[in-house]
């Protein structure tokens, strides 16, 4: 009996050993932090912190990693970068905290500032190095980075937005689905615009040769909108013969009011994520909303029929001094003719009279894959020469006159007849039609 009682005995030593271990740990933080594994743009909402991680994107070079957040002023704060698998996803158990811990950097990371972001909670980013030994796993998207927050007991584990930079480094052939796609700025208020203005809003960008949407929801999207979102998921063709598709994304930042206390729902963030996010399948992408509406010009002389966006590309690619990373288009401001400012948004071409100058602060920007680090709404940062292309299109931007930020424009402002937008409404008439009856129908299901 004397063995088994010595076995015994060493098994509960053993036991009280390892349980006076995990409480030590436990108690000395190593291990405190609650890892949270964020979708990129679906956040925990119940969350609230002075400092938000939301996105990931690899520099070009591929030694680093660029994190985006929304920070508030109140705190100069400091972050610890990590690397970790991606296999290992969430709530990981303790040999998985630890493959993190040997990933983990020393060096504290400092914020900064991203422009025109002057809001309770800025639009910020910091820089996470790639060790050397990391960085080809980095590159095959094996690996996700995480950013712990000093002084809070969060870390958040964020998915690498790898753009082409992989393609680009490896001198790989890069083909793209998709030649122009139009990402679109978090979409609040969606009853503001009726499901014939959204129809012939998407038909009209088709009919240029737009074929890949993305839409960023910060809210659950009013009832009309819905349907119309859903017939684009269930029948995209209906009529035509390009690769259409329409991606919906939630970017519901995790704050009690995200509209007032951020600028614009973090739209530079949101802009640079959806830009990376799709580098690999659109050649070009525009950053637009809903409200802005792009169409060519008549000098481009298209060989048949009106100018679409394959003969912007031609032009562009035709011209050395525009072909470069990013082509910027000035805009038209078209005022509401209604009395009434609060009724919804009807139709794409009820509006006719924009103001004679063109803006050049206001402009929207048509950006090459691949090609750039960084954008601002309205500019490129980075690199940041700006090429005007007002001889190839303008953006049509419904709203009314305003300069020098958002100063209304003053009372001699001139206004003419625009017709640019007009002769596009017969070719897209029967598209229209064919979608509307089509959601009507969904709509009685």
């Amino acid at each position: 009996m004397q063995l088994p009682t010595q076995r015994l005995t060493r098994f509960l030593m053993l036991g009280i050993t390892l349980l006076i271990l995990v409480t030590y740990v436990k108690n000395s933080g190593l291990f405190q932090s609650s890892i949270q594994e964020v979708n990129t743009i679906h956040w925990n909402t119940a969350r609230h912190s002075e400092c938000i991680p939301l996105s990931a994107i690899l520099e070009p070079d591929g030694k680093s990693v660029r994190v985006y957040v929304i920070k508030t002023k109140r705190l100069n704060i400091n972050a610890y970068c990590f690397f970790v698998p991606i296999a290992t996803g969430s709530k990981s158990s303790n040999s998985s905290d630890l493959t993190r811990l040997q990933y983990s950097s020393n060096r504290t990371q400092k914020f900064r500032v991203l422009t025109g972001t002057a809001m309770e909670y800025l639009e910020q980013e910091t820089f996470c190095d790639i060790p050397a030994n990391l960085q080809p796993d980095v590159l095959s998207g094996q690996l996700s980075v995480g950013l712990t927050v000093e002084g809070f007991n969060e870390t958040t584990i964020l998915p690498i937005r790898l753009g082409l930079v992989p393609k680009v480094l490896s001198n790989s052939t890069v083909t793209f689905k998709h030649q122009v796609a139009i990402c679109f700025q978090p979409w609040f208020n969606t009853n503001r615009y009726s499901v014939n203005y959204l129809v012939e809003y998407m038909e009209l960008q088709r009919n240029m040769g737009a074929s890949l949407f993305i839409f960023y929801m910060t809210e659950n999207p009013a009832d009309p909108v819905r349907v119309v979102l859903e017939s684009y998921r269930k029948r995209p063709s209906l009529g035509h013969t390009d690769h259409f598709q329409m991606k919906v994304l939630q970017w519901r930042l995790p704050l009690s009011n995200p509209g007032k206390q951020t600028w614009s729902h973090a739209q530079i963030i949101n802009y640079n994520e959806c830009l990376f996010r799709y580098a690999d399948q659109a050649e070009y992408i525009l950053y637009a909303d809903l409200d802005e509406i792009v169409v060519t010009k008549a000098t481009l002389k298209p060989p048949d029929g009106l100018a679409k966006w394959p003969d912007i590309i031609r032009h562009i690619k035709r011209t050395p001094i525009l072909n470069t990373s990013t082509v910027c288009f000035l805009s038209r401001f078209f005022p509401d003719p209604r009395s009434n400012k609060i009724a919804m948004e009807s139709s794409v071409f009820a509006r006719n009279v924009a103001t004679e100058v063109l803006d050049p602060k206001r402009t929207k920007c048509l950006v090459r894959s691949g090609t750039f680090k960084q954008m601002y709404i309205h500019w490129p940062l980075d690199p940041p020469k700006t090429i005007f292309a007002s001889d190839v299109a303008t953006i049509l931007h419904y709203r009314d006159c305003v300069r020098n930020g958002l100063k209304p424009c003053a009372s001699n402002t001139a206004y003419r007849e625009n017709t640019e937008l007009q002769p596009y409404r017969k070719e897209v008439e029967t598209m229209v039609a064919s979608r509307l009856r089509l959601i009507k129908m969904f709509s009685r299901d």
